[in-house]
């Protein structure tokens, strides 16, 4: 790993860049922005940190900025240490669409370096309209592949409003 940056570390710099909050480059940050490392998908960044508006699927002025399209509670994760090959006990992070408006259709994808060692046991996001203030879950379990610190994001999309990202980690230790 570069730098001695966790891969929870390197998450939490990405969920920043793509909550929109700010524009950050590797001169800006200290920490290499290694794109293999980060998760792909909707508000990904590119080489230069920066996030495209065209990554969330609408069209925006130059100079327009989207809003981050709500919060997760608790705002990360952490499984903890799992043997590799078990399953932990299930997590719950409830989303809030945090505008005055009505969000949705929500979709939700589970990504990262290490997506594939947690699974979605239930997703009431996907799909759901959200009325302003209201919430829905997603329940995630972690059965680590490998030894060593792992880690995840779940994000959520709302359509012209943009992504709110869980950052979510564990230990795969070996039996």
């Amino acid at each position: 790993m570069a730098c001695g940056v966790s891969t929870v570390a390197r998450l939490a710099l990405f969920a920043v860049l793509a909550s929109g909050a700010c524009r950050k480059s590797e001169s800006d940050t200290g920490l290499p922005l290694d794109s293999a490392a980060m998760p792909s998908g909707t508000g990904e960044p590119d080489a230069s940190g920066a996030i495209s508006d065209a990554a969330v699927g609408v069209d925006l002025p130059d100079d327009a900025t989207l809003a981050q399209a709500g919060t997760w509670k608790p705002s990360s994760g952490d499984f903890g240490a799992v043997p590799v090959g078990q399953e932990s006990p299930p997590q719950t992070f409830r989303f809030t669409n945090d505008g005055e408006q009505p969000a949705g259709p929500l979709a939700t994808r589970l990504g990262g370096p290490d997506g594939p060692s947690f699974l979605v046991a239930e997703d009431l996001c996907a799909g759901a309209s959200l009325p302003a203030a209201g919430t829905c879950a997603v329940t995630l379990r972690f059965k680590p592949l490998a030894a060593g610190e792992l880690a995840a994001s779940l994000t959520v999309t709302a359509p012209a409003r943009g992504s709110a990202i869980l950052v979510v980690g564990g230990t795969g230790v070996t039996p």
